[in-house]
């Protein structure tokens, strides 16, 4: 290595660069992503406040609920004392420590076809109740449109035109759509299933949950 790379007048001056450019990127406010320069969507935790007449629907409603966190009472957060065997346990004791569930949005592209349980139990004992009333969970009448403005992270959606419809940009709109919401901290999911539609033979035998 040359003495230039090894000199300490150098490598403080570099440092204090980066060190001053990154103060500047903070003081804009701008994020590193290739479709968003700010937080554009909806952060529950910073503004809780409720959207009336949403184009969403919380079941038993088909459109136009009001979208609004849980109920104090009814959030959930990870214990830190964890019972031996368990892999988890949630309860209604807010922690300093781990992320509760109650700025978790949920929205489901397949209606009711698909939606959250409220209860879930491992086989080797793990189980959580009260999970629906412990998120933000609803019916996404408008795909897209609401990603923003209602903040969803987690969609759930049937296989239909999923896939290697996404992957290989069959429709470049729906993939255009897609990164949009991983770049704004979405995940996808679908139920898991052989594919029948699939034209390459060789790729016909996947059965895990896709998460995209």
């Amino acid at each position: 290595m040359s003495r230039i790379a090894m000199n300490p007048v150098r490598i403080a001056a570099l440092f204090l660069a980066a060190c001053a450019v990154s103060r500047a990127e903070q003081d804009t406010g701008e994020i590193r992503n290739p479709y968003f320069k700010t937080t554009e969507w909806r952060v529950w935790r910073l503004d809780p406040s409720p959207i009336e007449k949403a184009r969403a629907a919380v079941p038993p409603e088909t459109e136009g609920s009001t979208i609004r966190p849980p109920e104090l009472a009814k959030r959930l957060w990870p214990s830190e004392l964890v019972p031996q065997g368990k892999l988890f346990l949630l309860g209604p004791k807010p922690s300093d420590t781990f992320a509760g569930t109650w700025d978790d949005v949920y929205g489901s592209w397949s209606g009711t076809h698909g939606w959250v349980r409220d209860a879930w139990k491992s086989p080797a004992g793990t189980d959580a109740k009260g999970i629906k009333e412990a998120i933000l969970a609803f019916v996404d009448n408008d795909p897209g449109g609401n990603q923003l403005k209602l903040g969803i992270n987690f969609y759930h959606q049937s296989t239909t035109g999923m896939a290697h419809t996404i992957t290989n940009s069959v429709l470049p709109q729906k993939t255009e759509l897609f990164e949009k919401i991983y770049f704004s901290s979405g995940l996808v999911t679908s139920p898991c299933h052989l594919s029948l539609v699939e034209e390459n033979a060789a790729q016909t035998e996947v059965a895990t949950d896709g998460r995209f």
